[in-house]
């Protein structure tokens, strides 16, 4: 999430998707463009990839996209990264400093980004975990 670019990309129907976004319904779901990957693996001649965050049936799994943008029949790589999740919450801090439960707060502001992110991830063994990630300076 550090890596967040703010390039957005293309779903597998030609629709732009913007750089950031997320859902509370049906599922939890964050999705993002990020740079700082190796250009060597997989052939991939661009520094950037489009990596997720899926909550479902008690499982926090990671998805990762091979190209930014989609062809029609592309799919996610889907690794399982925390298991025991009973609930887990996103929240998108706008620049005027108000949270959102998802993310574009709405289409007209589609091409912006938020400036942090809160995670709030529950696990039956660990308990209520939280971190904030630190996005754009909102200047």
């Amino acid at each position: 999430i550090i890596y967040a670019s703010s390039r957005g990309s293309r779903d597998n129907n030609g629709k732009l998707i913007p750089a950031f976004s997320g859902k509370r319904f049906p599922e939890v779901y964050l999705q993002l463009t990020r740079s700082g990957v190796d250009s060597l693996i997989n052939g991939n001649p661009s520094n950037q990839q489009r990596i997720g965050y899926l909550f479902e049936k008690n499982t926090l799994y990671r998805l990762v996209w091979q190209q930014l943008d989609q062809a029609p029949d592309s799919k996610p790589e889907k690794y399982p990264i925390l298991t025991k999740v009973s609930a887990m919450q996103i929240n998108y801090l706008d620049r005027s400093k108000t949270n959102h439960k998802t993310w574009p707060v709405n289409a007209t502001r589609a091409t912006e980004e938020p400036i942090a992110l809160e995670i709030i991830v529950t696990t039956k063994d660990l308990g209520k975990l939280r971190r904030l990630f630190y996005i754009r300076d909102p200047n």
